[in-house]
């Protein structure tokens, strides 16, 4: 198959190609790309979803897609593999990555096969699947006919991996660390997924039962509760797989998750507070999934958005933009991960998305005094201080609020995640409370799913889109 121009739209040369060749063809095999067809109807969609004149898209891609292939191929090269599954932060993750790269240079010292140790492959590759590949809808497909339907409450992130692990496109690990953060669903799919393709399998717990209207101020027993809980996990890793995380290592992942996040969040106020909207938001998802989940390609990541940075910054300048200065600005509670059209459609009807899910930081976030004064605990904290988590504290209210008042933006748009039941459980409230808070603000409510596209069609949403972009410009015209 002649895949060189897909490989090298996605920022991996054709150096790196032919060092590589063998693995390539095998990922391919793996995840049903079979034939020259396959790869020019890659290209062509891959072109529908991102902007790839754009050098900072092209290197935060490759990436993902190289953490895609080694996720892909890690069950024949590795001699463990270890999954730190979706929902988490990349504050916990990272700290997997920094582990896999010291002990895998002293196995590899030893003459020892690679151990595999991420919290982030399972989504890069559903990324890879859905944007690159147009696979996702079709692992969903065949995790319903293996039980996993609608109606039942099923997430759709869950259905792709176990459509791709009946396929063999996603490898059984030989232990799954199931990340319960604010997610009742992702544990109770794990242990079934865990019995079905026989794997082992261990739980960690981040409970949300902070008071309510609490936020910024989180519980001190959760925090606690939550890094014993943890720390559990590691020493199991530890005792039956061999895989040992030190202080050192946890620190590091800590330090690293940071970077990504103020590359990012620098990217995000740049966005918020331009004129127009000089990238596209599905070039910018690269950067948001990224900071949010980590990677073992460290350096190359940081790189990669800074150089994003850079495309926004120099589109800015020159004045291009993809929607146009003066256009409505609102904030959005959704981010689309598998099928990015509907960013499309938003910036069509002329809407400048400033913020998506918790890119919008109030202060509170970082200036509020730690409940706890030992360093593990303080990053447990910070995950629950961090808004878009589901909503038991009050915390999703006030990030839109803050966002809209802060921003001056003209509207809000709630989405209802069909697959994620804690996302959509704040939708309503924060309608109520913002409109009251904000002065009668427009809002919209839309029923959206950031992976299963199968549901909706561009058709479906255009008008409503548009007739919401209208009345933002109408009520800015009354205002002024």
């Amino acid at each position: 198959m002649n895949y060189n121009e897909l490989f090298n739209m996605c920022g991996l040369n054709d150096e790196w190609q032919a060092q590589n060749k063998e693995r390539i063809e095998k990922f391919l095999h793996k995840i049903y790309i079979r034939s020259d067809k396959d790869i020019e109807d890659s290209v062509a969609w891959a072109k529908s979803q991102f902007d790839f004149t754009l050098q900072g898209t092209r290197q935060i891609m490759a990436v993902i897609m190289k953490e895609s292939i080694d996720y892909s191929l890690s069950d024949e090269e590795c001699e463990v593999v270890i999954n730190y599954t979706r929902p988490t932060m990349a504050s916990l993750s990272q700290g997997f990555h920094v582990a896999e790269r010291r002990i895998n240079a002293e196995r590899e010292a030893a003459g020892q096969k690679k151990i595999y140790a991420r919290g982030t492959s399972i989504v890069y590759l559903m990324i890879v699947l859905g944007t690159i590949f147009n696979k996702a809808n079709w692992c969903i497909d065949l995790a319903e006919d293996m039980g996993q339907t609608a109606g039942k409450g099923h997430c759709s992130e869950y259905q792709i991996w176990e459509g791709g692990l009946s396929k063999g496109m996603f490898p059984p690990p030989t232990v799954e660390v199931s990340c319960g953060l604010f997610c009742d669903q992702a544990p109770e799919v794990e242990a079934m997924m865990a019995e079905e393709f026989n794997y082992d399998v261990v739980f960690t717990d981040l409970p949300e039962d902070h008071p309510w209207d609490s936020w910024p101020s989180m519980d001190l027993e959760a925090i606690k509760y939550l890094s014993a809980n943890t720390e559990r996990v590691y020493d199991y890793l530890r005792e039956k797989y061999g895989f040992t995380m030190s202080e050192a290592d946890k620190s590091q992942g800590v330090m690293e998750a940071n970077k990504f996040s103020n590359r990012h969040f620098g990217i995000a106020e740049l966005i918020a507070t331009t004129d127009g909207l000089p990238v596209s938001r599905a070039d910018l998802f690269l950067s948001f999934i990224t900071s949010a989940i980590g990677t073992y390609y460290t350096e190359e990541l940081l790189e990669a958005m800074k150089q994003l940075e850079k495309d926004v910054r120099k589109r800015k300048r020159e004045g291009i933009f993809v929607v146009p200065p003066g256009s409505p600005r609102a904030y959005g509670t959704f981010v689309a991960v598998s099928d990015m059209r509907f960013y499309h459609q938003c910036e069509e009807a002329g809407l400048h998305l400033t913020h998506v899910w918790f890119e919008p930081v109030p202060p509170e976030v970082f200036n509020t005094p730690p409940a706890s004064d030992i360093p593990r605990e303080q990053g447990y904290e910070m995950i629950f201080r961090f808004q878009g988590l589901g909503d038991l504290c009050g915390s999703s209210l006030k990030q839109a609020k803050y966002a809209v008042q802060h921003y001056n933006l003209d509207g809000l748009m709630i989405f209802e995640t069909m697959f994620c039941r804690p996302l959509c459980l704040p939708a309503a409230m924060i309608k109520d409370y913002v409109q009251k808070e904000c002065n009668n603000i427009p809002v919209m409510r839309l029923e959206l799913d950031a992976y299963d596209s199968r549901n909706y069609t561009p058709e479906q949403y255009r008008t409503r889109l548009e007739s919401f972009a209208e009345v933002l410009r109408m009520r800015r015209v009354m205002n002024e």
